[in-house]
């Protein structure tokens, strides 16, 4: 018993020496003298200072990196594709020719709707700045009957395949329009009736209807009742009866400017759908 009592004291010191070694070295390990902490504690202290000197030159320098955020605006009704079209300076008629450009490169098959978005720089124009790019002289958008967010869309009539130098391409054809929407039929009645009067001078290089001395009564020829896709409608027509220019109220907050009854039609389609899916 003794012998037993013996060994197993050894081992228990053994145990405690051992034991007491181990603390040591952890003891050195968590040091801040140790070479290994000493790094850490440098680059720590580095990395500080820097984030402590970010952090002043943007409380100095509150504009430094400011971007402003462009307003995004929801779809007003579902388009095959869209694209932004950037106008920079450009005056009412190069902004009218680019968009009048993309109806033959949109890559949309027929009977669907390219969106195209009015921007200047990363911003994109709402109505009132629109309008006053082109000089409109639509004023229902300073008592805020007309929402900021409208659609100029391209509704495309056929496609046919022209040939490049090294492949054939489609090319479409197609119809332009805008969707505008307000808050009910009868706040905006007024205001289009009185833009009528300049509604074919503001938007006709749209429509690529030129102003020379075959056109120049349409500057003056007044828009009459009509009825497109059962809507009403105001129609501007030529000599020979045809559709020139016309504002269609396609339901109770959306209005249709087109030439085209094909594409009111399908704006109309459209409208109805996400109607259906709200």
């Amino acid at each position: 018993m003794a012998k037993v009592l013996k060994e197993n004291k050894d081992g228990l010191i053994q145990k405690v020496i051992h034991e007491e070694e181990e603390h040591e070295e952890e003891k050195k390990q968590f040091s801040p003298e140790s070479p290994q902490n000493k790094r850490f504690l440098l680059g720590g202290s580095v990395f500080l200072l820097l984030a402590f000197g970010a952090l002043l030159y943007f409380i100095l320098n509150k504009e430094a990196f400011t971007v402003e955020v462009a307003p995004q605006f929801a779809p007003l009704i579902f388009t095959d594709h869209y694209s932004t079209v950037n106008i920079g300076e450009l005056t009412k008629e190069e902004i009218a020719g680019g968009i009048l450009l993309k109806i033959g490169e949109t890559g949309v098959e027929k009977g669907g709707i390219e969106g195209v978005y009015l921007a200047e720089g990363k911003k994109i124009l709402g109505l009132s700045d629109f309008s006053a790019r082109i000089g409109s002289t639509l004023k229902a958008t300073e008592d805020n009957f007309l929402s900021e967010n409208f659609l100029l869309g391209i509704f495309v009539t056929k496609t046919k395949p022209f040939r490049t130098e090294d492949k054939t391409l489609p090319k479409a054809e197609g119809d332009l329009f805008f969707l505008l929407k307000t808050r009910s039929f009868t706040d905006v009645f007024t205001d289009l009736q009185i833009w009528e009067e300049k509604m074919f001078a503001d938007l006709h290089d749209f429509f690529g209807v030129p102003v020379n001395a075959e056109t120049a009564y349409l500057l003056t020829k007044d828009f009459v009742d009509g009825i497109i896709h059962n809507k009403n409608a105001r129609i501007l027509y030529d000599t020979l009866g045809g559709i020139v220019m016309m504002y269609v109220y396609a339901d109770e907050t959306s209005v249709i400017i087109t030439d085209s009854p094909e594409a009111t039609g399908e704006v109309i389609l459209r409208l109805s759908g996400s109607r259906i899916k709200k």
